[in-house]
Formats: C-alpha cells, sequence, structure tokens
C-alpha cells in the first residue's frame, strides 16, 4: 500500500514543507486571505468593527484584541489539510480522486479553518472575560484554550471525515453485490 501511495505522501509531505516555509517569511499583509475573513466573522458575531494596523494586524477596539500573524490560523490550517490529505490516501482508490482531493480539501480546509479560527478567537474572548472577574490570570489561558479549540475541531473533522468516506465506500459496496 505504501509504495503504491508513496507519491502521493511525497507530495504532501512537500506541500507542507512549502505552507510551512511560506509561513515563516509571511508577515500580517500577506495573510490577509485569513486574518480579514476572521476578523470579519468576529466583528460580525461580537458586534465589534476592526480597523487594519499595517504590519500589526487587525484591531477590535471594543474587545481589546488584536488579531495578528499568529492569530491567523496559518499553522491549524496546513495542519488540517495534511491531517486530511494522508487520510485520503487510505481512503480514495485511485491517483485521480487523490489529486482531486488536493484541490478540494485545500480550499474546503480554508473555510472550516476560518469558522475554527473564529470560534477560537471568540472563546478566548469570552473565558479571559470571565477569567478577569474572579481575577485568575489570563496569560495562559489563551494558549490553553486555542489548544483545547483547535485540537477538538481537528478530531471532530477526522472523524468526520472518515465516518463520511467509510460509509460511501460502503454503499458503493453493498449496491454493487448481488443477493444471494
Amino acid at each position: 500500500m505504501f509504495k503504491k501511495d508513496a507519491g502521493y505522501y511525497v507530495l504532501i509531505i512537500l506541500i507542507f514543507i512549502l505552507l510551512k516555509f511560506i509561513y515563516k517569511f509571511s508577515d500580517c499583509n500577506d495573510l490577509q486571505f485569513l486574518l480579514k475573513p476572521t476578523s470579519k466573522i468576529v466583528g460580525f458575531i461580537s458586534n465589534s468593527p476592526s480597523v487594519f494596523i499595517p504590519d500589526t494586524g487587525y484591531f477590535h477596539e471594543k474587545m481589546n484584541i488584536l488579531i495578528n500573524k499568529s492569530c491567523s490560523g496559518f499553522n491549524f490550517w496546513i495542519l488540517c489539510l495534511t491531517l486530511l490529505l494522508f487520510s485520503a490516501a487510505n481512503l480514495l482508490q485511485n491517483n485521480r480522486q487523490k489529486i482531486a482531493a488536493i484541490f478540494i480539501l485545500f480550499i474546503g480546509t480554508y473555510f472550516f479553518t476560518l469558522l475554527v479560527n473564529s470560534s477560537r478567537i471568540l472563546i478566548s474572548f469570552l473565558v479571559s472575560k470571565i477569567l478577569k472577574q474572579y481575577a485568575i490570570p489570563a496569560e495562559w489561558m489563551h494558549q490553553a484554550t486555542g489548544t483545547f479549540v483547535y485540537l477538538f475541531f481537528l478530531i471532530s473533522i477526522y472523524l468526520t471525515f472518515t465516518h463520511i468516506f467509510h460509509k460511501t465506500t460502503f454503499i458503493k459496496i453493498s449496491k454493487n453485490e448481488k443477493p444471494a
């Protein structure tokens, strides 16, 4: 199985390395494709308009938060993409499907990242607001909340993805079988 899919696995690893390389040398201006929609979603849900500060990020004055490069969700996006591409290698039958999966998952995980990252920012904001009321330091909670939210969504998307593919594979096999 590995030899058959070796080229696909190498391609996934190269995509991952390329995206990590791009992220390393990017700034807030380069990450507008993630930062702007995330800021709009956060602003819409929290009724907090933002202002873009070049080379810094989106500042939400009402919430007193800054959505910058570290809040872009880029690392989550490439992790989610890589996870699902490796899963697709085991679930899809031919190379055409696997190449199509790269493009479909590239776009699908982008939109999923916007949803998850906006959720993470809003949940972190709410947690820090609650902790402030009890005079509990929220420094490490921001990181812990982000880790929990990202891990929860990564596990959820993986389980959903594999469940959907196993179910459709089972249905295809069942329809092709002839009754005894």
